[in-house]
């Protein structure tokens, strides 16, 4: 495929199928077009610092296997010469230009890490951020957590509220036959901040969870939907059995006998399990009558009359409420956790403030900032340079915050 006619380019590969080999040969057509500046307006990204480091290798293996003719008829060589229009001699020329250029102006060499490129574009930008000039990047989530998890622990002596939440977490932990270790239970806890996943609701979370006093006040809002929905339960059992009495029927009276989903009914109330777990596909079916009773069966009338008069209402509530219930016990069950979460964030905000670091993990927070208001060229004129081409290596692994702080500068690639 011809890259001079075809802006945006997506390549298939598995493992050992030739992916640096392509990536390399992409460069290369770009980078042949003009030996003295055309180099310096790519910018091939990676994932690992190892395939930076190869993906650079071989970029200037082949140069120099090119200009020295070394490659001579090779498939590589006629690829390039018919994608660029070019003889051996022509290509040999401008492939020992290029290497040179290259050489000579390393610093435009531009093959990194995302996360790298990332770093030069928040430096960049460090006064319009409002960041200190002498922060440092930590690259290392792993050592803050732990430093977290030490800063947190240290707090359980002075902050009653940190040790009701530790104590009643630790004891969750035992009942649920995990770890009493609060430790390991606060470092798995304080790993979910740095994921993207709860990024996405990290100010719905600052306005709510983080709040002092919310927790006391979602606690009791829990218990009194849980006591609400419990007294449902208790009065949707009442009003079935108070059908089933009028029309003289029992709930083995129904289609399937001893193991009838009828049963169900009489279970609704439970303390534990306030409503049934019958499952909505199966709560579906019975809206069809002829799941309630065989076509021989005696009572028939009566199971008929039952069903329309209120019973088929009663079942077709359980779903939603088996929703709410399940909802409001998972909250429950979480909420101690919710409580050294919040901590956990709070800490971590003076840690950093503390010790003058941009965390790894806050790098794509920062760009979407930068990228929000600003439009490429100011963004390119900031990290000094002006790149027209990109190369994504791996780019299923691009993340959605990775891709819409990139997104600005394609677009103005492809305009």
């Amino acid at each position: 495929m011809n890259t001079l006619t075809n802006p945006f380019i997506i390549y298939k590969s598995s493992a050992g199928s030739g992916k640096t080999y392509t990536l390399t040969l992409e460069y290369l057509k770009l980078a042949l077009q003009q030996p003295q500046t055309a180099f310096k307006h790519i910018l091939a990204v990676t994932f690992t610092n190892k395939a930076t480091q190869e993906m650079k290798e071989r970029i200037l293996k082949v140069l120099g296997q090119l200009s020295r003719k070394e490659i001579s008829g090779s498939e590589l060589e006629k690829v390039l010469m018919e994608s660029l229009g070019l003889g051996p001699e022509e290509l040999q020329s401008r492939a020992k230009q290029t290497l040179l250029h290259i050489l000579h102006g390393y610093g435009y060499f531009a093959v990194s890490t995302i996360d790298s490129f990332f770093q030069l574009v928040i430096r960049s930008f460090a006064r319009e951020m409002d960041l200190q000039a002498k922060f440092d990047l930590e690259m290392d989530t792993d050592a803050v957590l732990e430093r977290l998890v030490d800063r947190l622990v240290e707090k359980v002596s002075r902050d009653k509220n940190l040790r009701t939440w530790l104590v009643d977490y630790a004891k969750e932990q035992i009942e649920n036959e995990k770890s009493w270790d609060i430790r390991s239970g606060i470092k798995s806890l304080g790993s979910e901040i740095f994921k993207e996943g709860f990024k996405a609701y990290r100010l719905l979370f600052q306005q709510s969870v983080a709040q002092e006093g919310f927790l006391g006040e979602f606690r009791q809002y829990i218990r009194s939907e849980r006591a609400k929905l419990k007294v449902e339960a208790e009065s949707m059992k009442q009003k079935a059995e108070e059908i089933r009495v009028a029309h003289g029927l029992e709930w083995t009276d129904f289609k399937g006998g001893t193991r009838s989903f009828a049963l169900n009914f009489g279970r609704l109330g439970d303390p534990e399990k306030p409503f049934t777990k019958l499952e909505a596909s199966r709560i579906e079916k019975l809206n069809d009558l002829s799941e309630w009773a065989s076509k021989t069966s005696k009572l028939l009338s009566q199971i008929e009359n039952s069903y329309s008069n209120g019973l088929l209402e009663i079942l077709n509530q359980i779903p939603v409420k088996q929703i709410q219930w399940n909802t409001f016990e998972a909250l429950h069950r979480n909420l101690n956790a919710f409580g050294v979460f919040r901590d956990l964030i709070l800490e971590l905000r003076e840690l950093k403030d503390e010790e003058s670091i941009l965390l790894i993990s806050d790098v794509n927070d920062f760009l979407q900032e930068i990228t929000k208001d600003n439009d490429a060229p100011f963004i390119y004129e900031k990290i000094g340079n002006q790149y027209r081409n990109f190369l994504i290596d791996e780019f299923q692994d691009t993340s959605e915050f990775q891709w819409s702080s990139f997104k600005p500068l394609l677009e103005n690639s492809l305009a």
